[in-house]
């Protein structure tokens, strides 16, 4: 994989979570007890989150200065300063946020 595609996985899951708001704003609002209709918020929060992390590693390449030709892999992000495993495998918003910021402190969230 190449930091680009993480750019690209946001994109594909906002446009998931546009046609899922677009589903969810059909149910009337007697139906929001509704099962189907709790499975589709939760998946819709669910990838909002992915959103979130895809865009925070696509940003954290780019300000690293991370070639847009390179697979990402533990030895080549080590060449750009990077810890894959502590600073990139992760799914936690806040360590990826403080890493970036650590990256570019003046950074708009």
């Amino acid at each position: 994989m190449k930091y680009p595609e993480y750019l690209s996985s946001a994109r594909r899951h906002k446009q998931a979570c546009r046609v899922l708001k677009e589903k969810l704003d059909t149910y009337a609002e007697e139906r929001e007890n509704d099962e189907n209709y709790k499975h589709l918020v939760i998946s819709l929060y669910y990838l909002s989150g992915y959103i979130i992390e895809c865009s925070l590693k696509f940003k954290i390449f780019e300000v690293c200065g991370y070639s847009t030709e390179v697979e990402i892999d533990e030895d080549e992000c080590k060449n750009f300063g990077i810890n894959y495993r502590k600073k990139i495998r992760v799914h936690c918003f806040h360590k990826l946020q403080n890493f970036l910021d650590s990256k570019v402190p003046d950074i708009s969230h």
